[in-house]
């Protein structure tokens, strides 16, 4: 029955099957890859690229404490119900010690079950769903999107002087967040919300909105939306004459943005909780040198590099563990990743407490040119609520 439900991931494709890396030795820490490899988001699946990019450079360097990785991966649709059997079944058939996944829909269908499982749980998803933690071994690498949506009113009010702002947002568990706190944050910050308007991630025709936008009179719109709604969105509202000030949220910084929105995309907005790769140091190398082994089409995903923070991350816990002294079985990995702070792979900081799993905190403002480069216009700074 559990085969049947996920057929893809029972299968021999090397992105939704179960393969696995194999480090050798009985030191070996499992992770399992439970990603949208198909379905609207299956970007996300990007996620994974970057994970086994750090776990393949670790076991180089002969592991961290004398342990190595191996991983196993699997399709979750970008499904509630399938990322549940995903997550069941890499517990309890394939023995993982962690579990690394993506998106919020998915993420929000391990809720009731995390607590069993018992693995640590690295979620890219929305920050503000885990702060208090939905299970106490489920950990957030994401902003809390009602704060970051803040962010990006704030600076279009603020910096860009803009005073109609527009919200265009996923009517789903990405994009509601911001719908519920900008109607009160823009107008108690002096501007107004002309108008906010959800759309399906599955919505092919964008016309419809791109005229709700433009009858707004908006003069900057926030857009919590993926990368494919966004760039759709843009091209609909260029056909009709339409060109505000565009911000959008961190999920911009991908390739597949940029050669969907292609010219749109120059003079864009976007928030980033994470280095830029254009700021260099010694992270930033190491991740680009493995990157690039593993796949050179995907250096610049963001994705990628939230895959490459949660391994980091887990890499520090078993550091942390086993020099105490411990196995690293999954309640000190969980404890170990809960007392996490300070610059952790390439995000700015991470600062998880007992009452927020929460890492992030804060972006930093950037602006798109047409190469799709990036140009810092405003540092990292905390949300206007901290998230």
């Amino acid at each position: 029955a559990l085969c049947g439900l996920l057929s893809a991931a029972c299968g021999s494709s090397p992105t939704s099957g179960s393969h696995s890396g194999s480090s050798g030795g009985s030191k070996t820490i499992k992770v399992g890859l439970s990603l949208p490899f198909s379905g609207p988001a299956s970007v996300y699946g990007t996620v994974a690229k970057g994970a086994i990019a750090f776990f393949k450079n670790a076991n180089t360097a002969g592991g961290v404490n004398g342990y190595k990785f191996s991983w196993v991966q699997q399709d979750n649709a970008y499904s509630a119900a399938q990322s549940v059997a995903v997550a069941t079944k890499f517990v309890q058939t394939d023995n993982v010690n962690a579990i690394i996944t993506a998106g919020t829909p998915p993420t929000s269908g391990l809720f009731s079950v995390a607590k069993s499982l018992g693995v640590p749980i690295l979620a890219a998803a929305g920050g503000n769903y885990f702060s208090p933690p939905p299970a106490p071994n489920m950990f957030s690498q994401n902003p809390p999107y009602d704060a970051e949506s803040e962010y990006l009113a704030r600076f279009a009010m603020t910096s860009l002087k803009a005073k109609n702002l527009a919200l265009i947002y996923e009517d789903d568990d990405v994009g509601l967040p911001s719908s519920k706190v900008l109607p009160k944050y823009v107008p108690s910050n002096g501007g107004h919300l002309t108008a906010s308007i959800p759309v399906s991630n599955t919505t092919t025709d964008l016309s419809p909105f791109a005229a709700r936008l433009k009858s707004s009179h908006a003069d900057a719109v926030v857009a919590f939306l993926g990368t494919s709604l966004m760039a759709d969105l843009q091209k609909a509202c260029a056909q009709i004459g339409y060109q505000p000030k565009w911000l959008t949220f961190f999920a911009a910084f991908d390739p597949s943005y940029f050669q969907l929105a292609g010219q749109l995309s120059n003079g864009v907005y976007a928030d980033n909780y994470m280095i830029p790769l254009s700021v260099g140091g010694n992270n930033v190398s190491e991740y680009t040198k493995a990157m690039k082994a593993e796949d050179p089409a995907e250096v610049q995903s963001v994705f990628a590099e939230q895959g490459w923070n949660f391994a980091a991350m887990l890499a520090d816990a078993v550091r942390a563990v086993v020099s105490a002294g411990k196995a690293p079985t999954s309640a000190n990995l969980v404890a170990a990743i809960s007392r996490e702070s300070g610059p952790i792979g390439l995000m700015y900081s991470v600062n998880f407490t007992a009452n927020s799993h929460t890492a992030t905190h804060g972006s930093a403002m950037f602006q798109f040119d047409a190469n799709g480069g990036a140009k810092e216009v405003s540092p990292y700074t905390n949300y206007p609520t901290g998230g």
